[in-house]
């Protein structure tokens, strides 16, 4: 039923983005990761050889990604091997080595080739490569370009692992330089201004009906379901581990405009992602300035994303709603014309709501930490708006131990004039009551000021539902 109009890719595209993540979870403890990794070579081969197996690999990977390769056959290997030496001006055995870095489960060597026994193996060392050659001018520029990339897996994963090695200015300043490029054309969305048009899409919201149950039930189920997804995708990690981010012919794709917008979007998210996780993950080795210029990217960058999807719909409302009308009389004649238009202009109010809160709760789960909320503090007082005021709120709704009762009916009480920005506080309100728990009396309180209607159960039956 839905017409062809590039918004509902996007919105698709938003929420799988969502939902799927950048697997980073090793380069966020890269620390620790490069400690067992150094344990593990540490024990294989003499004592003296540990620096020289660091380099070694190191250098080995850098070459294979600078290469575009996953692995290399034997002869190549031996050559490359060759020309380390010659460039040290040291003498190796090539199987000797080989074999140690195998029985380290640094590298893998089966049927003749030879290649990192994990991904993240491999990007911790591209990382540490660069990390030691900073100073030169081509691999400032390949950090340069990596941040441009940061919606692939090997270039986030490298960045944030980069991002323990080495506190070079240049990392967050290009981290930040490719924040502010996405969506420049765009102003961070103002909620009640912007959403101004849809008010006459919907003119009621139905009540929100909150079960009671248990929270931390359905939050171990929801985890579960999550886990069980990335088993799924990963269940080959240990038996392949770098596979290549492969790279598209860009000036073929030069006048596609669709692809080139896509792939903004997606470069969007993850930037925000990314963004977050080091602000999160080196909060401790950044000054107070800096965190709050990587919140500030964060915040800046959702809500441009915003504001260019409110954008497209305020431009082709009339177009949207006239076609999903057509849609569905054609597929129900029956159907009363006027009823039709009704259930069109429901339909996109919601993809609106949903499109606003995907963003807003990405931007929160990207940067939300307690233990930031200076930092928090500090962005919103620069720039208090509506929509940054609905991202701190979801971050405070799922991150801080306390339930901000008086933030929360504050800014509901500022967003009445807006039925979108209304069913958006609500949704993040009965979220954090669905998934976490709280006092009885704050509880019903919130819920009474939102018209969120709490219904009792007499029994958790434990279902797998609502997820």
């Amino acid at each position: 039923m839905l017409p062809p109009y590039p918004i509902y890719i996007l919105l698709l595209l938003q929420q799988l983005e969502s939902n799927n993540s950048l697997d980073t979870s090793a380069a966020s403890y890269g620390s620790l990761y490069g400690a067992v990794l150094t344990a593990y070579l540490a024990k294989t081969g003499a004592g003296d050889e540990l620096e020289t197996k660091l380099n070694y690999l190191s250098e080995f990977a850098y070459y294979l990604y600078t290469s575009n390769k996953d692995h290399v056959y034997d002869d190549e290997g031996r050559q490359w091997h060759a020309t380390y030496c010659d460039r040290h001006l040291v003498v190796i055995n090539y199987e000797r080595m080989r074999e140690e870095l195998v029985r380290a489960h640094a590298l893998q060597y089966r049927n003749g080739d030879v290649r990192f026994r994990y991904k993240a193996t491999f990007y911790y060392f591209v990382a540490a490569y660069l990390a030691d050659n900073l100073a030169k001018e081509r691999v400032r520029d390949e950090v340069t370009q990596l941040c441009t990339k940061l919606h692939r897996e090997n270039a986030s994963n490298i960045l944030l692992f980069l991002c323990h090695k080495s506190k070079d200015p240049i990392i967050l300043s290009a981290v930040l330089s490719t924040a502010d490029g996405l969506f420049g054309g765009f102003d961070e969305i103002e909620l009640l201004e912007d959403l101004a048009f849809a008010g006459k899409l919907e003119c009621e919201l139905a009540t929100p009906i909150l079960e009671d149950g248990d929270p931390e039930k359905r939050r171990l189920r929801a985890l579960e379901v999550r886990d069980e997804l990335r088993r799924t995708q990963d269940e080959d990690e240990e038996a392949y581990t770098h596979k290549l981010d492969v790279e598209h012919d860009d000036d073929a794709e030069e006048d596609q405009a669709a692809q080139k917008l896509l792939a903004e979007f997606n470069s969007a998210f993850k930037t925000i992602q990314i963004s977050g996780q080091i602000l999160r993950n080196f909060g401790g080795r950044l000054d107070g300035a800096d965190k709050v210029q990587l919140a500030e990217a964060s915040y800046a960058l959702g809500l441009r994303v915003l504001k260019f999807i409110h954008t497209i719909f305020h431009e082709h409302e009339s177009e949207l709603v006239e076609s999903i009308t057509n849609a569905i009389v054609e597929r129900k004649p029956a159907k009363d014309k006027i009823a039709a238009q009704q259930t069109a202009n429901a339909f996109l109010f919601s993809l609106l709501k949903m499109s606003t809160i995907g963003l807003i709760r990405h931007v929160a789960n990207s940067v939300g930490f307690e233990k930031l909320s200076p930092v928090f503090a500090k962005v919103l007082e620069e720039k208090p708006t509506i929509a940054r005021r609905m991202v701190d709120l979801s971050i405070r709704l799922d991150y801080f131990g306390a339930f901000p009762v008086d933030q929360t009916l504050n800014l509901y009480q500022q967003v009445q004039g807006s039925l979108i920005a209304v069913d958006v506080v609500r949704q993040l309100v009965f979220n954090r009551f669905y998934f976490f728990t709280a006092p009885h009396d704050v509880k019903q309180r919130v819920c009474d000021k939102l018209k969120i209607r709490i219904q009792p159960i007499l029994l958790d039956s434990d279902q797998k539902r609502n997820i």
